[in-house]
């Protein structure tokens, strides 16, 4: 598969405030058959917020032609996301983790000698 590179940056209207997206956009041939993928991303948070795909003249197992759209797309976004940065909790309970029981092995073998 080809790198896929973004295609614009777009001003995306909600029920509830203009956010600005990332859009990518590209085809793929499948069997000889085109499919549309269409996918937006919140610029600041990264969330996706829309994802959309088509195709027309589908060929089913039986030969039988179909066409199909299906879409996905977030409505409301006025929770006020905030994606919190993990690494330094995950990092100290990790650390925590490993220590303890290194500790009580140490202790364990210090008393039976």
């Amino acid at each position: 598969m080809p790198a896929r590179y973004l295609n614009e940056s777009i001003m995306l209207e909600t029920d509830t405030e203009t956010r600005e997206a990332n859009v990518l956009e590209y085809d793929r041939n499948i069997f000889e058959q085109i499919y549309h993928h269409t996918y937006y991303w919140d610029k600041e948070t990264g969330i996706q917020v829309y994802h959309a795909e088509q195709a027309t003249d589908v060929l089913t197992e039986n030969q039988q032609p179909f066409s199909y759209e299906c879409k996905v797309e977030l409505i409301d976004s006025s929770t006020g996301v905030v994606i919190p940065d993990l690494t330094g909790p995950v990092m100290l309970l990790t650390l925590i983790a490993i220590t303890i029981p290194m500790v009580l092995l140490y202790r364990r073998k210090k008393l039976h000698i």
